[in-house]
C-alpha cells in the first residue's frame, strides 16, 4: 500500500542525493528510510533509485516517479490549504527565518498581530536558505524570510521587501593583516572560510567560493569548508583564514573580530508561494508596513567593529 511517508523517503534521498542525508531530515535512521523506499519499490514493482557507495541517484523510472510524486505532493498539500481556509476555518501563519539572520522586525510584526488577533496561531522556525526555499516549494511553511537570492524560481513567488543588508569581510582582530591599510590583494595566500549550504555538493561550494574570493580581488587562494557557521567562526577566532558576513548575522557582533565593508548588498525579503491564500499573510504584511523603518540597511554594525573601506 502506497503511503505518504514512504513516498516521502524517495523523495528525499532524491534531493539530498543520499540515504543519510535523508534520514537526518526526515528525522528517521539510515535503515528505517532504506527500508521505505525498498517498500515503495516493491508496491510499485520497478526500481527507483541507482545506489553506488559514492552516491544515490533516480533510475529512468524512478526520475518520472519522482516528477509525479513531487507534482502530487503539491497539489495535495495546495488542496489541505483551500479546504483549511474555506469558511475561515485556519487562522495560523507558518514563518521561517534564515538561520543566523538577525531581523527585529518579526517578532514586532509577530506582537503586533497577536495583540489584535489573539486567536490566530503563529510559528517560526530558523533553517537554512536551501531548506527554507523547499518547505516553501513543499508548502511546509507560509512564508520564507530569506536573502533574495536563495530563491531559484522566481516564478512561483511572490515578494516584499524586507530590507538591503550589506555583505563584510571578517578576520581576527589577533592576525597580523587585520590593519587599518589591509587592502584585497593582501588576502591572497590567506584561507577562505565557508560554511557548505546543506544539500550543496563541496565541488559546488568549492568554485562558488574560489569565484567569490577572485571577484573582489582575493586572489584563487586556498578554500576550506565547514558545515557549519560556528566553526568557521571559531577557526576564524584563532586567526586560520578571513570569511564574510552579512551585517544582519549573529557573527557579525563578535568583538574578537575586525569588519571591513564589502562592495555588495543582498536584499533581504519575505516570500510566499502565488497560489497561497491563508489570510494570515495580508494580516502580517499589514503589520509590516507599521512597522517599517526608515533605514533600508536593518542592522548596522557597531561604530567600535566597523573597519575602514578596503582599497583593491
Amino acid at each position: 500500500m502506497l503511503t505518504e511517508q514512504l513516498i516521502n523517503c524517495f523523495l528525499s534521498v532524491v534531493q539530498n542525493g543520499s540515504f543519510t542525508k535523508a534520514a537526518e531530515e526526515l528525522f528517521l535512521t539510515q535503515q528505517a528510510v532504506s527500508k521505505h523506499v525498498k517498500k515503495l519499490e516493491q508496491e510499485l514493482g520497478t526500481e527507483l533509485l541507482v545506489r553506488t557507495t559514492r552516491m544515490v541517484h533516480p533510475t529512468e523510472q524512478g526520475e518520472k516517479y519522482y516528477q509525479m510524486f513531487l507534482k502530487w505532493k503539491t497539489e495535495l498539500a495546495n488542496l489541505k490549504e483551500e479546504t483549511a481556509f474555506a469558511d475561515g476555518g485556519k487562522k495560523t501563519l507558518r514563518i521561517g527565518v534564515l538561520q543566523y539572520m538577525i531581523n527585529g522586525k518579526v517578532p514586532e510584526i509577530v506582537q503586533r498581530i497577536k495583540k489584535d488577533h489573539p486567536d490566530y496561531q503563529i510559528s517560526i522556525i530558523h533553517e537554512s536558505g536551501i531548506d527554507l526555499y523547499r518547505r516553501l516549494m513543499d508548502n511546509d511553511i507560509d512564508l520564507a524570510i530569506t536573502y533574495d537570492a536563495f530563491l531559484q524560481d522566481d516564478r512561483e513567488f511572490k515578494k516584499d521587501l524586507f530590507g538591503v543588508t550589506g555583505l563584510n569581510l571578517m578576520i581576527a582582530r589577533s592576525h597580523p593583516l587585520a590593519t587599518d591599510e589591509l587592502k584585497y590583494s593582501d588576502l591572497e595566500h590567506e584561507s577562505f572560510l565557508v560554511a557548505i549550504n546543506k544539500g550543496e555538493s563541496k565541488n559546488h561550494a568549492m568554485k562558488e567560493s574560489l569565484k567569490e574570493r577572485m571577484d573582489f580581488g582575493m586572489g584563487n587562494g586556498p578554500v576550506h569548508l565547514f558545515h557549519t557557521m560556528e566553526e568557521v567562526n571559531l577557526q576564524t577566532e584563532l586567526g586560520e583564514g578571513f570569511t564574510f558576513c552579512s551585517d544582519t548575522s549573529l557573527f557579525a557582533r563578535n568583538p574578537m573580530m575586525r569588519y571591513y565593508p564589502l562592495p555588495k548588498n543582498t536584499a533581504i525579503v519575505g516570500a510566499w508561494k502565488k497560489n497561497n491564500k491563508n489570510p494570515v499573510l495580508k494580516a502580517f504584511f499589514e503589520k509590516a508596513d507599521e512597522v517599517a523603518e526608515s533605514n533600508s540597511q536593518i542592522i548596522n554594525l557597531n561604530e567600535d567593529t566597523r573597519s575602514f573601506d578596503m582599497e583593491v
